[in-house]
């Protein structure tokens, strides 16, 4: 299977994207430079072919979305071939979340299969290699709290997300 990579420069900073012909396998959340947002991807860049047209149709849904449209980035494809299969059940759900809204992770843990597994639907949030696309920032703590989110960026990236999305469903 064919897999490509590229990294443009956002609205909110630069973002890198692995893909194979099912979907993408990574990609980053903006980044303040071109460096931070390729270590994302990493080792796409030394085993992938450089494919910007192929990534030109996902990063205009992207840039809309950063723009604060209401974009559904649920129609660009994933590919969850490599996931462990709790981790993708979880991934699935959290795209079901709409825009502006959020879900706890017993929530996610139970729309994944298990319940009682809290703990690992927040693993596998940890895990997601492909936020805004997965969206996690639209899973919180049971008491409704931010949690964590996105390493280096933070909450006041998780913070804004959610905003912006709340002013575009309004």
């Amino acid at each position: 299977m064919v897999l490509r990579f590229d990294v443009w420069q956002s609205s909110m900073g630069w973002i890198a994207a692995s893909a194979t012909d099912a979907g993408l396998k990574r990609m980053s959340l903006p980044e303040p430079n071109r460096d931070d947002a390729e270590d994302k991807i990493f080792p796409a860049q030394l085993e992938g072919d450089h494919d910007p047209d192929w990534f030109k149709p996902i990063a205009g849904l992207i840039e809309r979305y950063l723009h604060g449209e209401s974009v559904d980035l649920s129609v660009i494809p994933i590919d969850f071939s490599d996931a462990p299969p709790f981790f993708a059940a979880a991934w699935d759900a959290c795209r079901s979340i709409p825009a502006g809204e959020t879900r706890s992770y017993s929530w996610l843990a139970a729309e994944a299969g298990r319940p009682g597994a809290p703990r690992a639907a927040g693993q596998a949030m940890a895990r997601n290699l492909i936020p805004l696309l997965i969206p996690c920032h639209r899973v919180v703590r049971a008491d409704g709290s931010l949690g964590g989110f996105g390493g280096g960026v933070g909450l006041p990236l998780k913070k804004r997300l959610l905003a912006m999305e709340v002013a575009a469903s309004a």
